[in-house]
């Protein structure tokens, strides 16, 4: 099963999102994150939300989909 979750970066998010993902993953299912960050415009994404996209991977996620900047940007 696949386990797709979209969610918006705050200040509380991170700890949330965690919980969720781990949640999902002991469960078996493959999580899928859509995050809503970052700033409009920019051809990468600042530092701060590259590493919290990471932390998703090491919460579980097995993929992460950043969107918000209106184009195209990198992916690892």
């Amino acid at each position: 099963c696949i386990q797709i979750f979209y969610t918006v970066l705050t200040s509380n998010t991170e700890v949330f999102d965690s919980r969720k993902i781990q949640n999902f993953n002991d469960k078996g299912y493959i999580v899928v994150v859509v995050v809503h960050a970052g700033n409009e415009h920019l051809l990468s994404p600042p530092p701060q939300v590259i590493e919290i996209y990471r932390k998703y991977c090491l919460y579980g996620a097995k993929i992460v989909i950043g969107h918000h900047p209106h184009v195209p940007q990198h992916y690892e």
